[in-house]
């Protein structure tokens, strides 16, 4: 029987050179896998953020629209107003203290 031939050193530097360079391609791909990772990562979170950001300031606007609707209103309007906003256990403590601070411009 004929015993396999030892590789030559060529031989074995070119098996190790192709080892390195398929190893350097798999690092490779893990490496852009993670970047990706971390960019769709990163993309959710910053949607999330900006959308949780639209959502603080749109009701923000409403409150202070709300808030302005009721400056010019009497007060069993606001009395009313809150009522039908379901705030009405709250509504006559705000009215009141909104008067003693002189927001409210209409008397009733």
């Amino acid at each position: 029987m004929d015993k396999p031939s030892e590789p030559t050193p060529e031989t074995a530097m070119l098996y190790v050179g192709r080892a390195v360079e398929n190893h350097t391609q798999e690092v490779r791909s893990m490496l852009w896998g993670l970047i990706a990772v971390v960019s769709l990562m990163l993309l959710v979170f910053v949607t999330a953020s900006v959308t949780q950001c639209f959502i603080m300031y749109m009701i923000w606007k409403q409150d202070e629209l709300r808030h302005q609707e009721l400056q010019n209103l009497t007060i069993s309007q606001k009395v009313m107003v809150e009522q039908r906003n379901g705030l009405f256990e709250h509504a006559l403590e705000r009215i009141k203290k909104d008067e003693l601070r002189g927001i409210g411009t209409a008397k009733n």
